[in-house]
């Protein structure tokens, strides 16, 4: 496939945003390119240096249903209600949009401004700011208009993120104007990745606009 050319020429702007990071060292809370290959896999259960399929079958199950009751149950007695249950479907339909190289155009197109995040699903960093991005993502989506807040992953979407100049995880663009996108550098986010700073950091930059 041939690529857009407007994505072309944002990889072309984001040399001149990224190129300073390969020429100092990683900043010691984002997480490399690579996973670290000592560090054992949570689905290895019988601690032999190998994934198995059972195996691996087993951890998604079990953390699934583990992390979804968590953030299901709010007040913590153990058990859901009808309300957590309400609650925790409109955050999930709100929360960061899943962006790829496929849907990037139509998913950021119709607005204002796209807040992207892009990481790996094993990098600790990434793992560790999720909830406050969750909170961004929903809080944004519910009370303001004209702003997408998106993930990628960079796992899934390699080619994608080399296109973006990615140089380590999690990286935060802000983006804004998309139909000029090719003609503007997006903005490297730097700051705290808590959900009232990130959140502070898009009324600074004057994209944020009250819902509709």
């Amino acid at each position: 496939c041939r690529m857009p050319s407007r994505l072309l020429r944002i990889s072309i702007v984001l040399l001149g945003v990224l190129c300073w990071t390969s020429m100092t060292s990683r900043a010691a809370d984002t997480c490399g390119l690579r996973p670290p290959s000592e560090d054992p896999h949570p689905a290895d259960m019988n601690a032999d240096g190998e994934v198995t399929t059972e195996e691996f079958v087993q951890y998604a199950a079990e953390s699934g249903k583990e992390k979804v009751s968590e953030k299901m149950d709010k007040d913590g007695d153990g058990t859901v209600t009808t309300e957590e249950f309400v609650e925790f479907a409109q955050g999930q339909a709100a929360g960061p949009v899943d962006l790829t190289a496929e849907n990037f155009d139509e998913m950021t197109n119709g607005a204002n401004a796209a807040f992207v995040e892009f990481m790996a699903p094993w990098c600790g960093h990434c793992q560790a700011m999720a909830p406050a991005w969750e909170e961004l993502a929903v809080k944004v989506h519910t009370e303001h208009s004209g702003v997408r807040i998106g993930t990628v992953n960079c796992d899934e979407q390699k080619e994608f993120c080399e296109l973006f100049q990615i140089q380590g995880f999690p990286t935060l663009l802000l983006m804004k104007d998309p139909s000029a996108f090719e003609d503007a550098a997006p903005v490297l986010y730097q700051k705290q990745r808590d959900a009232p700073t990130m959140l502070q950091f898009l009324h600074d930059e004057k994209v944020l606009a009250p819902a509709a």
